[in-house]
């Protein structure tokens, strides 16, 4: 699911930091470009999106619903701008707490 543009080195550059820091980390993490293609997907995310739908910790999952949700996170933290992050609170059954926004 990885694929380079040939266009753009420092896009290349930011890719292989990208996953020099993420290869083996259990948080699904993905690369896209503006028109939203993969460039670059750790083993974590394209674990969580290569499965269809199954059993989490007791209940289920829409694969769907995931994606939407990493989504509208994904939006969230584009809005805040370059040089920011964005955590959220998640508690034992997976619901969201109060949120914060962190800038960095």
């Amino acid at each position: 699911m990885r694929e380079r543009p040939l266009n753009s080195q420092s896009v290349n550059k930011y890719i292989l930091n990208v996953q020099n820091i993420y290869r083996n980390s259990p948080v699904p993490v993905c690369v896209r470009n503006k028109k939203r293609k993969i460039l670059y997907a750790n083993g974590a995310f394209i674990e969580l999106f290569s499965k269809e739908d199954k059993p989490f910790s007791g209940e289920s999952y829409v694969r769907l619903q995931v994606e939407i949700f990493l989504s509208s996170l994904e939006l969230e933290c584009q809005s805040l701008g370059h040089g920011s992050a964005f955590c959220r609170r998640f508690n034992f059954h997976g619901e969201i707490g109060n949120g914060a926004n962190l800038l960095i």
